[in-house]
């Protein structure tokens, strides 16, 4: 591509700057925010276009497709062929103020009938090769390039967009293909969250109750937290951990946007520091939602050889994965180990067995007192055989589902009788956790917590 298209723009960060005018070329066509690089960036979108452009012929490449290497091309059905999802967030609104809104706008129109849902839904892409762009969760609502949206002949004739209730999750909506929400001014004041399906899993299995105490452990951006605050309808006690700086302070808006900063506590601590004792501050924790740092091998948006490191081996990505493993069953260990927890979900959005089902193996020969429960029994991919009861787990493949490829597991405790029944509380006062060492070197993560 021409480097002199670039030669303005203030970026010093290669890498930033390669993300960005992806955006531009690839994703929603546009950058989101504002600022002095938006504006640089957009004054050179003509030139990045011609560029790439340029490119594909010098390539004989007819599509953006065409462009990938043979050995991934397809493996996605693109972008333009994904529904989107839109949570109805209940701690601000309700499920039929949010379906008023959106049909009194005259642009949707509500589906409730299986039939016309199927209508609207995205062909196997077979026959179109070219919309194969990769998606980015909770973003990636548009594109730019050859992709053309497609849509029923009725919704044609009356030019309404079609949405309708998901059938696993409550609360969630599906928009028909090509749908953009982001300017949307229900999804501004955060009365509808951009989130994909799979990521509703965590909080949909965990379903912890009202008046009830609960850890998320890795909290950033939020969604998952703000979710699970809503299942207990605003009321009890989610504390929200989040190890990094920066995303603690993002965390801090989403809530606050959300309308959960009243139930919500964003720490900027260690999940690995908080006090498990029955007579700490967590001694009441009743669930914990884990969704740990992870390959992220699973997201539509990032492609093996996109997010490895440039001339990374196999052996070195294979270390790398049991790396991340070995730290995610150290996150699992310390989750079961609160003293009166009596769920724990445990997700990632990777596809390997080294950081699900072998993860999940290890935290039930570790604690026998837990036992996993058969999470969405309608769901027809499950964990892999490589234990008695992995098929208790979910996995969800982008291919076959559509949506980002996910695994999630839901560990319950198999007595009723806590740790706090068993021995009397000595001392009443609380211990208040002990101080991160602000030493988190480990690439803003907002995720990742210290060993």
């Amino acid at each position: 591509m021409k480097k002199t298209a670039l030669d303005s723009v203030g970026i010093k960060d290669s890498n930033m700057l390669l993300l960005l005018c992806y955006e531009v070329l690839f994703g929603l066509g546009k950058i989101q925010g504002g600022g002095k690089v938006k504006r640089e960036i957009m004054a050179v979108k003509p030139a990045l276009l011609a560029a790439l452009e340029d490119y594909k012929r010098s390539k004989g490449a007819k599509t953006n497709q065409e462009l990938l290497p043979e050995s991934v091309r397809g493996k996605s059905d693109g972008q333009n062929n994904r529904l989107r999802y839109a949570r109805v967030n209940r701690l601000r609104t309700s499920l039929r103020q949010v379906k008023k809104q959106l049909c009194a706008s005259g642009e949707f129109e509500f589906v409730d009938s299986a039939t016309q849902r199927h209508a609207t839904t995205p062909s196997d892409g077979k026959e179109e090769d070219d919309n194969n762009e990769e998606e980015r969760e909770e973003t990636a609502e548009g594109t730019q390039g050859e992709g053309k949206i497609q849509r029923s002949t009725a919704n044609e004739k009356n030019n309404k967009k079609r949405f309708w209730l998901d059938e696993h999750v409550a609360d969630l909506l599906v928009f028909e293909v090509g749908t953009d929400l982001h300017d949307h001014e229900l999804v501004k004041n955060a009365h509808l969250i951009l989130q994909d399906k799979a990521s509703c899993f965590p909080a949909l299995i965990l379903n912890p109750q009202p008046d009830s105490h609960l850890i998320d452990a890795c909290s950033a951006p939020g969604n998952k937290t703000t979710h699970a605050a809503a299942m207990m309808s605003g009321r009890g006690r989610v504390d929200a951990f989040e190890i990094n700086e920066k995303r603690c302070a993002l965390l801090k808006r989403r809530v606050e946007q959300a309308g959960g900063d009243k139930c919500i506590r964003a720490r900027h601590e260690s999940f690995l520091d908080a006090d498990v004792s029955a007579d700490g501050e967590f001694g009441d924790v009743r669930y914990v939602l884990l969704d740990p740092t992870c390959s992220g091998s699973g997201m539509v948006s990032r492609l093996e050889y996109m997010h490895k490191k440039r001339g990374e081996s196999d052996a070195q990505r294979q270390k790398r994965v049991q790396g991340l493993a070995e730290f995610q069953k150290q996150m699992l260990d310390h989750a079961l180990s609160f003293a009166n927890v009596q769920r724990v979900s445990y997700s990632t959005c990777s596809v390997h067995k080294e950081e699900n089902e072998l993860v999940v193996q290890h935290a039930l020969q570790q604690h026998p007192e837990f036992r996993l429960v058969h999470a969405l029994p309608t769901w027809p991919r499950r964990g892999l055989p490589l234990f008695p009861g992995a098929e208790k787990c979910v996995r969800v493949c982008p291919q076959e589902d559509k949506i980002n490829g996910f695994f999630v597991a839901l560990f319950e405790r198999r007595s009723t009788t806590s740790k706090s029944k068993k021995k009397k509380k000595k001392n009443k006062k609380r211990k208040q956790p002990e101080e991160t060492d602000g030493d988190d070197d480990q690439g803003g993560s907002n995720k990742r917590a210290r060993k």
